[in-house]
This record gives structure tokens, sequence and C-alpha cells, in this order.
């Protein structure tokens, strides 16, 4: 019989593979992350300017020194973080923080003491016990919805299909990927990426930072990861192409093992 947790350990090394840059070979003639990301915070700034978003209180940028240590100057102020790299990625990939590649949302709950607010509901509301029953990481309808009403009368924020959710408590690390216009609970975060090509890549990024994210989240009760820690969650970003490629690997790895699982369990 085999060791359930050997494979999941196995599907960890093939996720840590992925995002060091170890899991296919890195070609010179992509565009390197670099022009990528400014490429991403053009899209931020348009959004700010057309109101769809807030401008930032902090802003940065990260860059490696001439010393070949990593430095971020945050609003006009440098400051070295080589402490805060985990480990080292390739010449064409670039270290960057969550914020910088989309907004960030949390989410709320109406008044259950209000009817109107949940009954014929048509807003689709994830919560952390809901992501816990799903077995795919596209979800395409939420059990429990509610209603526009519901909606403006709670600290819930719509965001557009395709964006990343993750429960932030109770217990931290759910994650899934919305196929619909959506909405959470205060259970939740969401990141609403500025470009969404970049989703199945971020996906696997945000998964192989779970024990990171749980490991800086505090509380008594129960441990929540906040906005603004999440929202500085260093990532490593590849090129375009390589992300593609990273994604498209990873994914046929994984299959192949769960189908070899699938096997095993049927004879």
């Amino acid at each position: 019989m085999y060791n359930e947790k050997t494979i999941e350990k196995l599907k960890q090394k093939i996720l840590d593979l992925a995002i060091r840059g170890k899991l296919v070979p890195q070609d010179p003639s992509d565009e390197p992350a670099s022009i990528l990301i400014e490429k991403i915070i053009k899209e931020k700034e348009k959004l700010i300017k057309e109101g769809k978003i807030k401008k930032p209180k902090e802003d940065s940028f990260i860059f490696k020194g001439s010393d070949n240590l990593y430095y971020e100057n945050l609003n006009g102020k440098v400051k070295c973080i080589q402490d805060e790299i985990p480990f080292e990625i390739p010449k064409s990939w670039e270290w960057c923080r969550l914020y910088h590649l989309g907004n960030i949302l949390g989410g709320g709950t109406p008044s259950t003491s209000i009817k109107e607010y949940w009954e014929n509901g048509t807003i689709n509301w994830f919560t952390p016990a809901f992501m816990s029953n799903i077995n795919n990481k596209y979800v395409w309808e939420t059990n429990i919805k509610i209603s526009l009403k519901g909606l403006k009368h709670s600290s819930a924020k719509l965001f557009s299909d395709n964006s990343i959710i993750m429960s932030s408590r109770a217990p931290i690390g759910y994650l899934c990927i919305n196929k619909i216009v959506a909405c959470t609970s205060q259970g939740c975060k969401t990141i609403e990426l500025y470009n969404k090509s970049i989703l199945e890549y971020m996906f696997l990024a945000i998964k192989s930072n779970i024990n990171f994210i749980i490991s800086i989240a505090s509380g008594t009760t129960f441990k929540e990861i906040s906005l603004k820690k999440f929202s500085n969650l260093l990532v490593p970003i590849p090129p375009l192409n390589e992300q593609i490629k990273i994604a498209n690997k990873y994914n046929k790895l994984i299959n192949i093992i769960e189908n070899i699982q699938k096997e095993y369990d049927n004879t």
C-alpha cells in the first residue's frame, strides 16, 4: 500500500521546484519578468486613474544592488531586504510584493437577522466552510448566495471572475479560483489580478506559500492573516512564457500522480 504522506511530499516537492525555477528550463529568448511587472504596474496605475481602485498608501519596487543583495525602495526610502528573500531565483525572474500584482480584498457577512440580505440571493458568496468541501480549484457556484442589498449593507466586496480566493482564518489555506463574479465572508482574502494571464502561475505561488502565511498569522482564539501581511507577501515572478510552461508541467505531473493513486485504489 502506498504511503499518503510520501505522495503529499512528492507533490510539495514538485511545487517547490516550480516556484524556484527548477521545474522547466529557462529560455533566454523569453521577455524578462521585469518587463512583465512594468506592464502590470501600468495596468494598476490606469485603474487608479479611472477610480476603480485606490492608490496605495505605500508603494515600492525591489531591485538587486551591486553587492548582489536585494533592496526595496519604499516611498523613496531604500532598505536591504535580503533577510526576507527565502531562496535564489533565475536571473530572468523578479521578486515582487503581492499588492503590485493585484487588488487585495477582504470580505464581509451581511446581518443574518435581516432576511432581505439572504432570501433570493444571486451573488455568490465564499466562506472557509464552503471552501473546505470543494475538490476542484475552479468554482462556478457557491452553496450560499447573498442579495444585492446584503452586499451593499456589509463589508463584502464584489470582485471579477478568475480571481484567487484564500481562506484567511478558521483555517488558513483553502485555495480556489472563482469562475463567476463573487464576494466573500471576512474569513477570506481575494487577489483580483491586474493581469489575468498570470493567474495559473500565481495560484501555484500562493499555494507554495501557505505554510509561511500560517507562520506569520496572529490571533488568540484562531490564527488569521491580516490584509497588510498578505498584501506584502513576496512572490517570485518568472517571465510570462515560462509561467505558462511551469503551470502546464506542474498540472501534468500532479495529474499523473493522482491517476496512479486512483488506479491503485481501484485494484
